[in-house]
């Protein structure tokens, strides 16, 4: 049975998540470590309003976890838990269900682990589809290495926006990040644009959220420009983060398996794989 999680839900749910769910073929995305942690993130997600947090009971145990997170407009849904010790395949396909009977025409994402099998054979027999394969990279301050400068890198402000945005739509495309609703974002974002002759070849925009940054995007024209500037633009983008954000204690980058010029530009910087994220889509 699916029923809404409740206050004095949390805490049973959280330490069954953080033992039953501690190995990678077990888990979905945003990641998460012991028991404080999941509470945490499961108290949050309780209170929010675009929200939804639901655990699957079996035997009047608590077996699962499904949480998500929707926007009505543009009928957007992307699960924040996607868990299951119990009874699997049965407990994936009632999430399905839920979901696609609440939200019904919205397009909706799942991350999980490459190695979380089960749970993917669940979302394709249901009509979900691949639709990211990426390395998730992880990055501490303390291992980051520099490397060496090109000239023509430059902070993009509010008045050089306007003429960015169509090289973002034209490098990002398909991604929730669009110009648009970049530009509208709150604060704590970074863009930087590799720009040697006056016109964008490549670019970079990152996050800062308390103390965790995430690159959402590198991007160039071509792969000459990707070799000669990939490593350069991320490098002096972390530099200007780090410096103005001393309590930022991780760096987070989603790269694409086959972008091998990303890859390289990260490894160069000092991140290493922490996982193997795999998405998820479907039109529910």
């Amino acid at each position: 049975m699916l029923r809404c999680m409740n206050e004095s839900d949390l805490k049973q749910a959280a330490a069954l998540s953080a033992s039953a769910c501690a190995a990678r073929d077990m888990q979905s995305y945003p990641l998460c470590e012991g028991a404080e942690a999941y509470e945490a993130k499961y108290r949050r997600w309780l209170s929010d309003p675009r929200g939804g947090l639901l655990c699957y009971e079996s035997g009047g145990r608590i077996a699962g976890v499904l949480g998500y997170e929707f926007e009505p407009e543009p009928m957007y849904l992307q699960t924040t838990a996607f868990l299951a010790w119990e009874n699997r395949a049965e407990t994936y396909a009632a999430y399905v269900s839920h979901l696609r009977e609440r939200f019904s025409g919205y397009t909706a994402y799942v991350g999980l682990t490459a190695e979380n099998g089960l749970a993917a054979e669940a979302l394709c027999t249901a009509g979900f589809a691949l639709a990211e394969a990426s390395s998730d990279l992880r990055l501490s301050p303390t291992v980051f290495t520099p490397c060496a400068p090109v000239s023509g890198i430059q902070r993009i402000s509010e008045a050089d926006f306007v003429a960015y945005a169509s090289f973002h739509d034209a490098h990002f495309s398909g991604i929730y990040w669009n110009a648009t609703r970049l530009h509208a974002a709150p604060d704590g974002w970074y863009i930087f644009a590799y720009v040697p002759d006056g016109t964008i070849l490549g670019s970079i925009f990152l996050k800062v959220q308390g103390t965790l940054a995430e690159v959402f995007g590198l991007a160039f024209t071509g792969p000459e420009e990707a070799e000669r500037a990939a490593a350069p633009l991320l490098s002096h983008t972390l530099r200007v983060v780090l410096s103005e954000n001393p309590a930022v204690e991780s760096i987070v980058f989603f790269v694409d398996e086959e972008d091998g010029q990303s890859l390289s530009a990260a490894a160069a910087c000092g991140f290493i794989t922490y996982s193997r994220y795999r998405l998820y889509a479907s039109v529910l």
